[in-house]
């Protein structure tokens, strides 16, 4: 096992400097893919860097078949991570894949072994955004929880596609540590849109009473989506009283937060007398 994690250490290290300083390389030279590895996984990896997108779709298909035994293909698998062109199986079913799909399959079956290189490539802002993207996607199927504060980190990035990744992740990893910081991206109405749905749904699948507030809020946002999502959300948080909410809110003083809590009503069809009387 350590020989495997040296191995990977000093293969992330090639490819990265490949062309330059902290720079990807899409195409890892031949002589990086190490000698003393099985015939069968070096035959793969030679496939993941062939010209013709369908071949390095196999070759990862095949990777994700051997399981641990093709950890010494993690780094070359990474390498493809970016690589979205659609493919179809020659498959009854038809079904549409891309290497990157198959890459991101391969190597969340390799569970742990997969997570430091994974962990290493989301946290360097060196790598191409595509591939860190996928990186974090990649470390919500791994579910290990050792990926949950830099997945936390992930959501402050500037680049909003990991931040939406990084929240779609730490919702399938379900770590409470999640919570607040989940809360705090949905406080804020000028995040992107998608971020904010992620944001939503990953706080519904944590289901944590500490959210139901930025929830309630959510509901007002002009944003169509977010409200509805924030809504269907609030169904499923068991803890969310939320007529007592809304009953707080119909009273309060202020203007605007009346004129919330009565679209709230209207998004969350609530069917209550104390609250019609207030409305």
């Amino acid at each position: 096992m350590e020989k495997i994690g040296l191995i990977l250490i000093a293969l992330i290290t090639i490819i990265v400097t490949g062309i330059g300083p902290g720079v990807a390389q899409p195409l890892t030279p031949r002589e990086s893919i190490p000698a003393d590895i099985s015939p069968e996984v070096r035959k793969q990896i030679d496939r993941l860097r062939s010209q013709d997108a369908i071949e390095r779709a196999y070759a990862a298909d095949s990777l994700k078949k051997m399981g641990e035994k093709a950890a010494p293909a993690i780094p070359f698998l990474i390498a493809i991570l970016d690589d979205f062109r659609t493919l179809q199986w020659n498959a009854p079913s038809g079904a549409i894949t891309s290497p990157s799909i198959e890459a991101t399959e391969a190597l969340a079956g390799m569970g742990t072994l997969s997570l430091e290189p994974l962990l290493g490539v989301l946290r360097n802002v060196h790598w191409p955004w595509p591939i860190r993207m996928k990186a974090a996607k990649t470390l919500g199927y791994i579910k290990n929880n050792r990926a949950v504060d830099p997945l936390i980190a992930a959501l402050r990035d500037k680049i909003s596609e990991i931040r939406e990744n990084a929240a779609w992740a730490l919702g399938y990893i379900k770590d409470t540590r999640a919570v607040e910081p989940l809360i705090g991206i949905l406080k804020d109405r000028y995040e992107n849109e998608r971020v904010l749905r992620e944001t939503i749904l990953a706080l519904g699948k944590l289901r944590d009473e500490r959210a139901v507030e930025a929830l309630f809020d959510a509901l007002s946002y002009s944003n169509y989506t977010i409200s509805t999502h924030a809504a269907e959300v609030l169904e499923e948080i068991k803890g969310a009283n939320r007529v007592e909410l809304l009953i707080v809110r119909l009273r309060n003083g202020d203007q605007k937060v009346r004129q919330k809590a009565a679209k709230a009503v209207q998004t969350l069809e609530i069917k209550d007398e104390r609250v019609a009387d207030l409305l």
